[in-house]
């Protein structure tokens, strides 16, 4: 299956290069490619949470399960009604500890610092796409928080952020592979300098929730249920089109009341609605599976 990742990488990459190479690409198709990959992998890798929390899992468990899910979407949507700074802070928090785990995926972990590890990575990658684009991820973020940081604070942060990173990794004693170089000296610096939406697109699609659905399947065809990429699909979907078409609902009746910046706000909202529990029980698979 590792092909299937590197081949979704380099397209990534593809991407980023090409939205680099001619700035002037009109905005829609940077939407029609978020849209894309959004639709094919970003949100189909949490449609399976209930089976990665339990493969053979029971209508009545699953109900329970459902019954649960929705309650921390609930509780999360509560902070976001009423203290949207502590929300926003929340979501780059478990987002960047749940991109960081995408990053050690089959490697064995030590339990000592390894969540602060984990964490500094995808802070780092989070933090080199909205820096990158700070114009507009500042917009974006105004109608929650009003920012100011300068080209050199901004370069301060992400340097130290990568030293950080690299160095906690190497006190921990994993080694830094030939894809961790990649990531830094190459992944990093297209991403930094790609629009903000191609950047966090292909960064969330292709190194994160491809390697994420990858090892979901690799895990669950050990049962017979899911034992083909056909039978794996198709539990996919539902939960994947419960999702889509509720944030595209909430979205369409949105855009009659809401501005553009509040709209963008509003969908990463709803974003984040939906993986605070995933980012739990992925968080859970992944433990058991691998990490500490």
């Amino acid at each position: 299956m590792n092909h299937i990742e590197k081949i979704g990488k380099i397209l990534g990459i593809g991407v980023n290069l090409l939205f680099i190479l001619f700035p002037s690409i009109p905005e829609i198709y940077q939407w029609i490619i978020f849209g894309i990959i959004l639709v094919l992998v970003g949100i189909p890798h949490g449609g399976i949470d209930h089976l990665i929390h339990n493969p053979t899992i029971k209508k009545s468990e699953l109900f329970n399960f459902i019954i649960k899910y929705l309650f921390l979407i609930v509780i999360y949507s509560i902070i976001w009604l009423y203290l949207p700074k502590i929300a926003l802070l929340i979501f780059i928090l478990m987002s960047s500890y749940h991109f960081g785990q995408s990053h050690f995926i089959q490697r064995i972990l030590p339990k000592k610092f390894t969540s602060l590890s984990i964490s500094l990575r995808g802070l780092f990658f989070l933090f080199i796409i909205l820096l990158g684009s700070w114009e507009r991820t500042k917009t974006i973020l105004s109608p929650v928080i009003i920012l100011e940081l300068d080209i050199n604070y901004r370069l301060g942060i992400l340097i130290c952020l990568a030293l950080v990173s690299i160095g906690l990794q190497l006190a921990q004693r994993v080694k830094m592979t030939v894809s961790d170089f990649l990531e830094y000296l190459v992944l990093a610096p297209i991403l930094y300098f790609s629009p903000l939406f191609i950047s966090f697109i292909v960064y969330f699609g292709f190194w994160h929730a491809l390697p994420s659905m990858l090892e979901e399947y690799r895990v669950l065809r050990t049962f017979t249920a899911y034992n083909s990429v056909k039978k794996f699909i198709v539990q996919l979907l539902p939960f994947s089109f419960i999702s889509l078409f509720g944030i595209g609902l909430i979205l369409f009746f949105a855009l009659s009341y809401l501005d553009e910046n509040e709209v963008f706000m509003l969908f990463f909202a709803l974003v984040s609605l939906i993986s605070f529990p995933h980012i739990l029980y992925m968080d859970a698979f992944l433990k058991k599976n691998y990490q500490y």
